[in-house]
């Protein structure tokens, strides 16, 4: 249970904090939010924490013998493309109507659901170590 919250919180400041970086920093993309900030940044922790839990869920029933970190990272970029999938239909991405725009948005999308998904197998990884060595 330890390393399933500790992951599951790991991924979240991780995916949360290059969200911020990309579309608050990069991109600028939040001053275009016509509603209060607070507002988006309690709707943003709250679609992250569920795309943490549900990476960090679906890694806890993964076989993780080898390359687990590389398993992690293209596991979560493959969540992180059905995320984006569902966010461009609905219409609720940060589209500015330009194809290149859309393009690397979906890129940074996978490396952002990506790195959460090798930080969730890397405490997975240490947890398996230490139950090993406590062997």
């Amino acid at each position: 249970m330890k390393k399933f919250l500790a992951s599951w919180f790991l991924s979240l400041l991780s995916m949360i904090s290059l969200s911020y970086i990309w579309h608050g920093v990069v991109l600028n993309d939040l001053r275009n939010v016509n509603y209060p900030e607070w507002y988006f940044f309690i709707l943003l922790l709250i679609v992250y924490s569920i795309i943490a839990f549900l990476l960090t869920l679906i890694f806890n029933y993964a076989d993780p013998q080898k390359n687990v970190l590389t398993k992690g990272f293209f596991g979560g970029a493959a969540f992180g493309f059905f995320i984006y999938l569902v966010a461009f239909t609905l219409g609720i991405s940060f589209k500015s109507g330009a194809v290149e725009h859309i393009v690397v948005d979906f890129v940074w999308q996978m490396i952002e659901q990506g790195v959460g998904g090798m930080l969730i197998a890397y405490v997975y990884s240490l947890a398996m170590r230490f139950e090993n060595a406590m062997e």
